[in-house]
Formats: C-alpha cells, sequence, structure tokens
C-alpha cells in the first residue's frame, strides 16, 4: 500500500489540498502522511537550539547548547 505524504500548514490554501489529498488517496487505496509544516521566524537562525529548563525556554545560537 502507497502512503502519501501531505504538508500542511493549517491555512484555507492547505485545507483545501487536504480534501484533494483524501479524494486522491481513496482513488488510489493510500494512506494520508500529514506534515505540519510552519516557517521558521523570521530573525531566529536556522542553527538555534531551544533549550528548556526550570526557568522556561531560551534560545543558544550557533549550535552550542
Amino acid at each position: 500500500m502507497a502512503t502519501i505524504l501531505v504538508p500542511l500548514d493549517f491555512s484555507d490554501c492547505a485545507l483545501n489540498v487536504l480534501d484533494e489529498a483524501v479524494r486522491f488517496a481513496s482513488a488510489f487505496r493510500a494512506d494520508l502522511l500529514l506534515l505540519h509544516a510552519n516557517e521558521t521566524p523570521r530573525g531566529i537562525p536556522l542553527n538555534a537550539l531551544v533549550q528548556r529548563g526550570a526557568g522556561g525556554a531560551a534560545l543558544a545560537f550557533g549550535g552550542e547548547a
């Protein structure tokens, strides 16, 4: 059985895509795998790490933990 990956950001457009994906998967007897996709907020480097501790969450930059 095939699996179809459907990236979603839960916008109106993405919900329309989900409707089409359901019909497509039904026609081909495939499973759907939904992926919640979102953008990295501007100003935060891609290599920033989120550290969680007793005081809440903090960012570490440059891959430093």
